[in-house]
């Protein structure tokens, strides 16, 4: 059974499972479930200011984004190799654009592939080469940026998606206009079925990840469990980005 059928199926779990929603079953379900696939953990607006990044966690890990002065966008465990540190606090903050910097002992990082460019503090002869942050899986489609803390890279999320469905929305021509994200007081499963994509402009490429495309805005919306009964929803609101009166004139 594959994890979406698996997600949509209930009676997955047994009886008792189904009754007692503990932080063993939700490990579980995270592990087996929601790591293998890709998240939404931002917009690529959020990574526009130099230096911007977005953090993302789900069970017991967190990713910490980044987009580099190449435009392309790179995640890696938020979290320093060395005594084990946060890297960056917060669903979304403002960093050095050249670097990320560890605030224990100021480890410093290259950005775009993780490797250790500065470790004060150390004996002379002490091997850069052998550290760098642990890498996670990022990718960029439709202006959402996504996060996998799979083993091996999913598959595109192009191909678990109708693009029919999501006619005029193709990430180019859209901005984000809001960001909220909530915590629920409730079970995964039982927000997930609520939360089913209904009406021809809804469409859910994987449970708990909808999408709803109108003439002139778009709201994305995931959820994802954080803990045993509790769920967090974001909700991403683009609109239109519509070119200035002197662009339109032109």
């Amino acid at each position: 059974m594959d994890t979406q059928e698996a997600l949509r199926r209930p009676d997955t779990l047994s009886s008792q499972e189904q009754e007692i929603d503990d932080a063993a079953t939700i490990a579980r379900d995270i592990e087996t479930l929601f790591r293998p696939r890709w998240h939404v953990a931002g917009h690529i607006d959020q990574l526009a200011a130099p230096g911007a990044y977005l953090t993302f966690a789900l069970g017991d890990r967190e990713a910490v984004i980044r987009r580099t002065a190449d435009g392309h966008v790179h995640a890696f465990y938020n979290v320093c190799p060395h005594r084990g540190s946060l890297l960056c606090e917060g669903r979304t903050g403002v960093a050095s654009p050249r670097a990320i910097m560890c605030p224990y002992h100021g480890w410093t990082f290259e950005p775009a592939d993780g490797a250790l460019m500065k470790a004060p503090y150390m004996h002379d002869d002490f091997d850069l080469a052998g550290w760098r942050l642990y890498p996670v899986h990022a990718d960029v489609w439709r202006g959402l940026v996504l996060v996998s803390f799979a083993d091996e890279r999913p598959a595109s999320l192009a191909d678990a998606v109708d693009a029919d469905a999501l006619d005029g929305f193709d990430g180019s021509g859209w901005k984000l206009a809001t960001f909220t994200s909530d915590d629920v007081p409730a079970a995964w499963r039982t927000v997930f079925e609520s939360e089913g994509a209904t009406g021809e402009s809804a469409h859910s490429w994987q449970p708990g990840s909808t999408i709803v495309v109108g003439p002139d805005r778009v709201r994305v919306q995931v959820s994802r469990p954080t803990g045993a009964g509790t769920t967090v929803t974001d909700q991403y609101w683009l609109i239109r980005d519509e070119p200035t009166g002197r662009e339109a004139g032109a």
